[in-house]
């Protein structure tokens, strides 16, 4: 009979952490695939519940240490599922445990003044029937709570932000009704010290398993960064050598001219058609426009331009770029190739007899560079947590154009905001200039 009431222990405390992250699910975003989160959430979930049950083996009363270790318990393992940071989490299931001890503190006291037994006694003097009603009990009343809770949250659309002066108020909360247990509930609420060293292990084993995944995700990041910026490096060399063979060829297009009429004079047809080959081997592919004054980003905004018009969509450029800038070429490009990748993207899915527009707008205000791109658009990108949401299958190697994007952003202490209107989306980049 132990065995089975040991079973419903465990499936009661693993239904809690179901509770809480069901909660977070509505909160933030999660962290992988369907498929792989729900291997994540079981194994998380699994872990917080062995420690929940270890510590109830040592002491099975109401333990402060119990509900202080699944406090920072779920908080972490919310981290590992989730996209957030630990003090959104570690508020939620402050606010979280408060709310169930508060509403299981309030079920017992009812019991009592109803029946006068000590009905709380005896749910903390071991593993027994008693126990496994009240418990079931509990977690009955809980999911109607948290269902409503979820429906809540779900209408009004809440998302977590800054919550340290609400984390401070939670905890405020959850000292309180801890003491009112302490004084109306629960008579023996105390701690253990071998169960607090065991708390601590397992807080231990989950923020190890945080710090790892971490680690991780920022390695696989800091390589996507490093690829990604070598690639560039790459295309800026290139763009830079194109615009530099381009300027020797009109520099010496008189010399040519020349070559080329003495050719004819002689009636050298042949040498002369030779000659133009040669020389249209070593045309770049697209003329240059001077828009900024800097060879390699006049380049990308010509090359992205043409290309634009072959694909019929209305394109316009307007620059005013100080030549007292001291912002990185490279971090110019990175804005601007992503940017206009993605607006050309954009315009690619519109139907073929749709109007594609494309405005390209840089201008200087004061010690700002305003960099404005707008394109027609047919449905309003999703943005999260200020990135875009890649639309390609491979998201893992996709969506880091516009991490670079906003890396650069940040580097000039800059802005980037987006604005949908009508079938056009807009972009504003503002960068900080010395």
């Amino acid at each position: 009979m132990i065995g089975i009431q040991i079973c419903v222990e465990w499936l009661v405390t693993f239904v809690e952490s179901l509770f809480y992250f069901s909660i977070i699910h509505v909160l933030a975003p999660t962290q992988f695939k369907k498929e792989k989160q729900i291997i994540m959430f079981l194994a998380v979930a699994n872990i917080i519940t062995v420690g929940v049950i270890l510590l109830n083996f040592i002491d099975i009363s109401f333990s402060l240490v119990t509900i202080v270790y699944g406090v920072f318990a779920y908080s972490f393992g919310a981290c590992i599922l989730f996209q957030g940071n630990y003090f959104s989490f570690l508020f939620v299931a402050v606010v979280y445990l408060t709310g169930l001890n508060f509403v299981e503190g309030s079920i017992l006291g009812f019991i009592e003044d109803i029946t006068g037994y000590a009905v709380s006694a005896q749910l903390q003097a071991g593993f027994s029937n008693m126990r496994l009603y009240l418990i079931i009990l509990f977690k009955l009343v809980d999911s109607l709570i948290i269902w409503i809770v979820r429906f809540i949250l779900k209408r009004a659309t809440v998302q977590l932000g800054k919550v340290r002066i609400a984390l401070a108020g939670a905890v405020l909360g959850f000292v309180s009704a801890t003491y009112w247990m302490s004084t109306n509930i629960v008579t023996n609420f105390k701690t253990d010290l071998f169960q607090a060293i065991l708390a601590l292990a397992f807080v231990f084993i989950i923020c190890s398993a945080y710090f790892y995944y971490r680690l991780c995700q920022i390695r696989k990041e800091q390589e996507n960064i490093a690829l990604q910026n070598e690639l560039l490096a790459k295309n800026y060399q290139v763009a830079k050598e194109s615009y530099e063979s381009n300027a020797r060829l009109y520099h010496d297009m008189g010399n040519h001219f020349s070559m080329i009429q003495s050719y004819l004079a002689d009636g050298k047809v042949e040498e002369a058609r030779t000659y133009l080959d040669r020389l249209g081997k070593d045309r770049a592919a697209y003329s240059v426009e001077r828009f900024t004054g800097i060879e390699a980003v006049d380049y990308i905004l010509s090359q992205k331009a043409a290309f634009a018009r072959q694909q019929n969509v209305e394109t316009s450029i307007h620059a005013e770029y100080p030549k007292d800038c001291k912002i990185d070429p490279v971090d110019l490009c990175t804005i601007l190739t992503n940017l206009l990748d993605n607006a050309m993207e954009a315009c690619g899915k519109l139907p073929e007899a749709s109007a594609k527009i494309l405005s390209v707008t840089i201008r200087r205000i004061n010690q700002f560079i305003i960099i404005q791109i707008a394109n027609s658009c047919i449905e309003e990108p999703v943005i999260s947590k200020g990135n875009f949401k890649t639309s390609k299958t491979d998201k893992r190697h996709h969506g880091w154009g516009m991490k670079n994007v906003r890396l650069a952003v940040e580097k000039y202490h800059g802005t980037m905001e987006y604005e949908y209107n009508k079938n056009m989306f807009t972009v504003s980049v503002m960068l900080f200039y010395q």
